[in-house]
């Protein structure tokens, strides 16, 4: 006897029965609820096969965090991360769409040295590069430090992460025409590829369309976007189609809502799948990268932060990530200490080392809800990203602002299911915790990082949904202060 025939075996009539009579003879169909781009939730779903996308690497890298804006500072927490577990580091310079106020400040030859002293870049490391306002000088910069390392750079993993419709989104600048700027975004992958360096070189990179309010099909149908604005940036200037294809690498947010976020990695995968065969391209995984969520981070009960981040890491790893970072669970109050990177460190490497998730390509395959999600995202994005094309590309749809509208309109939305209590957030329940204990961080103060250039669109600002709630607790505890020492009686 098997162990599958020693358990009995149920219909989906069966199922249907039972939650029925759960719900004393209501219809299923109260159960049902649309979320996201009116994406319809069923109670209950039927095993079924949907199409599969290639995967990346087996299991996902864990990265560190690198955002000290010491670079003596940064040696230290780099060397630390790397000695305990992370595989590679997430490299934030200030003004990165990941910097949350924080980053390495300096990029010069001297600074840089010191940040990294004691890393061989050939050692399996992997770097990925989230730059700042002057992506090109800094990426170069880093290549440069790479390079003086003696080693063989075609065994050096750096994704080098430009984007300058990514710079071009959260800052509304930019100093030149998009034609110029794909322009010389071109000559720096080039000049980077003949340092010897492989990539990928470019980033579509939609964290910040998650961190302003945005729904998964907005962010999905902005990374398509970038990804084709880059393609043809490249291959307009001296690149095969082929190899500018290979240049592109993806990042996204993820968000302790697990079943939209497993969905949301699979569907970019089979997406950017759709592209390649659209170009005539033969089939090849996306590269992607994961970061936890800014957006669903308080500063109200901070510890359940750490949850949510384990959620969010969970399902993009499950979701095909390839490397993921999570946020420290104080990153909302200033720059995290040695404890709170610790633990968000270790939060990835229980996972892997000791659940060994991450070893399955494809665990959801087969499972009706997120097969069911993976398609409906994929037909929302799929729209989106047409939409952004009929606008002129999407650095032309950012500088006409109809995209920003559409994020606006979805941060509305989820702001306001958020006051009515519509929406679930992990951890965050209806009571507070009037004992919570204090958090601390690091003395370090945020660098500044100006964008050149003329104010050209709308930015897209990140939101923390938990702000509003803070500020009514604030004003509470403001209040009971005044009363226990006499003022306004």
């Amino acid at each position: 006897m098997t162990q599958a025939s020693a358990f009995a075996s149920f219909s989906e009539a069966d199922w249907r029965a039972s939650a029925s009579a759960a719900l004393g003879g209501a219809k299923l169909e109260t159960l049902m609820s649309r979320a996201a781009d009116g994406v319809e939730l069923q109670p209950i779903y039927r095993r079924r096969e949907g199409p599969r996308a290639l995967s990346g690497e087996s299991g996902w890298r864990r990265l560190a965090r690198l955002d000290h804006p010491d670079a003596a500072a940064a040696n230290d927490q780099a060397l630390d991360d790397l000695a305990n577990g992370a595989d590679g580091l997430q490299v934030v310079f200030a003004g990165g769409a990941g910097a949350y106020g924080f980053g390495l400040a300096a990029y010069d030859v001297v600074s840089l040295s010191r940040a990294f002293e004691g890393l061989r870049f050939d050692s399996a490391i992997r770097f990925e590069l989230d730059l700042g306002p002057d992506g090109a000088g800094q990426a170069q910069a880093f290549a440069a430090l790479a390079a003086g390392g003696g080693v063989d750079l075609a065994k050096v993993d750096i994704v080098f992460g430009l984007d300058p419709i990514g710079a071009l989104a959260r800052s509304g600048c930019a100093t030149r025409p998009w034609d110029a700027e794909a322009v010389a975004l071109a000559n720096v992958v080039s000049a980077l590829q003949r340092q010897g360096f492989v990539g990928p070189f470019v980033a579509a990179d939609a964290r910040l369309v998650h961190a302003a309010g945005g729904s998964p099909a907005q962010e999905l149908g902005f990374a398509l976007a970038a990804a084709l604005a880059y393609l043809r940036a490249l291959t307009e200037n001296g690149f095969s189609l082929v190899s500018a294809a290979a240049a592109i690498s993806f990042r996204l947010t993820a968000d302790s809502d697990q079943l939209f976020t497993l969905a949301k990695f699979r569907a970019l995968r089979l997406l950017w799948g759709r592209v390649r065969e659209a170009c005539g391209l033969d089939a090849a995984p996306a590269r992607i990268h994961a970061e936890t969520d800014w957006r669903s981070l308080s500063a109200r009960d901070p510890y359940v932060n750490a949850m949510r981040g384990a959620s969010a890491a969970f399902s993009a790893g499950l979701g095909g990530a390839d490397s993921v970072a999570v946020l420290p669970f104080t990153q909302c109050f200033g720059l995290p200490d040695a404890a709170a990177r610790r633990l968000a460190r270790n939060s990835q490497s229980i996972m892997i080392e000791e659940a060994h998730l991450g070893f399955v390509a494809d665990p959801a395959a087969g499972a009706g809800v997120f097969e069911a999600l993976t398609e409906a995202l994929c037909e929302k994005a799929w729209a989106a990203m047409q939409e952004l094309e009929r606008a002129g590309g999407l650095a032309s749809a950012l500088r006409e602002g109809g995209f920003q509208l559409a994020v606006a309109a979805e941060r509305a939305r989820l702001v306001e299911n958020a006051a009515r209590r519509e929406s679930l957030e992990s951890g965050r329940g209806a009571d507070a915790d009037l004992t919570e204990s204090s958090v601390t961080t690091l003395p370090a103060a945020p660098p500044a990082f100006p964008f050149a250039g003329d104010r050209v669109a709308e930015p897209l600002r990140p939101i923390r949904i938990a702000e509003p709630f803070e500020r009514l607790r604030a004003a509470s505890d403001a209040a009971d202060l005044g009363a226990s020492i006499g003022i306004g009686r």
